[in-house]
């Protein structure tokens, strides 16, 4: 495996949200569309780092309020990686990011992917939207979360991450 340095990871996302161009969100301001990344990329960006998977999909109501409680439990963390993986194997990025965009999340704040073969979901048993896995740095499960839950206890959780 090639040991990746943080300046390539941002250099890789970086070039990621740029090739995928901007657009204008409905309060009139610019954002970049959200990249959506394979598998690969992502493991790549978040080798090393806290990382917390959020299951997700499109048109989930609890999944757009947990994003952005974990979007503010993340803040002033720039060591933890946050990763929207969508459950629903037949959406397409473009999907995916129309969706994302119409969450109006920070740009930047999560790397976005498709689960579709389930790779992730199986992996860590996932059965319900809105679930999150809490990974350390050397991406051993900390914690596995089957639904939503608030800003403290994601606060809480990412206390126990390094």
């Amino acid at each position: 495996m090639v040991k990746t340095g943080f300046a390539a990871l941002v250099a890789l996302a970086a070039l990621a949200v740029v090739a995928c161009g901007g657009s204008t969100s409905p309060a009139g301001r610019s954002h970049p569309q959200p990249a959506v990344l394979s598998m690969a990329q992502v493991e790549a960006l978040t080798r090393g780092h806290p990382t917390v998977l959020l299951f997700t999909a499109q048109g989930c109501a609890s999944c757009e309020t947990d994003a952005r409680a974990l979007q503010d439990a993340t803040r002033g963390r720039s060591d933890v990686r946050l990763v929207g993986v969508d459950m629903t194997g037949d959406d397409t990025p473009q999907s995916l990011q129309s969706y994302v965009q119409a969450m109006g999340l920070e740009s930047g704040s999560f790397v976005w992917m498709i689960d579709s073969a389930s790779t992730l979901t199986n992996r860590y048993g996932i059965t319900s939207l809105s679930s999150t896995v809490f990974l350390d740095s050397s991406g051993r499960a900390r914690f596995v979360n089957q639904g939503p839950l608030d800003a403290g206890a994601y606060a809480q959780q990412l206390g126990g991450l390094r």
